[in-house]
C-alpha cells in the first residue's frame, strides 16, 4: 500500500494477540499478486485481505469452541458415569431403543 494512502485505508484488521508475521506475508502475497496500480485496486486488495484473515480467524475459534466443547462433555461423561441420562424415558432418541430397533432388524 503506498503511504498515501494508507491514512485512507485504515490499519490491519488485527485484533491482539493474532499473528503479526502471518498477517504481513498475507498482505504481501495479494499485493505482489496484484500489484495494485490505484486506490480502487489497493481498496479491492484490502478487501480481499480482510475477509480471508476474518474466515481465517472464524475458522480458529469455531475449531477452538468446538474442542472446548468436547474436553467438557468428556470430562462430564468420565466424571459422572450416569447411563439413565443417556436412556431418559422422554426422550425419543434415547440409546436403548435404539439399540432395540437394531437388534430387531438383524
Amino acid at each position: 500500500m503506498s503511504d498515501d494512502h494508507h491514512d485512507l485505508l485504515g490499519n490491519a484488521a488485527l485484533i491482539a494477540g493474532e499473528d503479526t508475521e502471518r498477517y504481513t506475508k498475507l498482505h504481501q502475497a495479494v499485493y505482489n499478486h496484484i500489484k495494485p496500480k490505484d486506490i480502487f485496486e489497493e481498496m479491492m486488495a484490502e478487501g480481499v485481505i480482510n475477509k480471508r484473515w476474518e474466515e481465517e480467524r472464524l475458522q480458529r475459534y469455531a475449531k477452538g469452541a468446538i474442542e472446548v466443547s468436547f474436553r467438557t462433555a468428556l470430562k462430564t461423561i468420565s466424571e459422572k458415569p450416569d447411563s439413565t441420562k443417556l436412556n431418559h424415558p422422554r426422550r425419543p432418541g434415547n440409546i436403548s431403543r435404539v439399540l432395540q430397533r437394531q437388534r430387531k432388524r438383524s
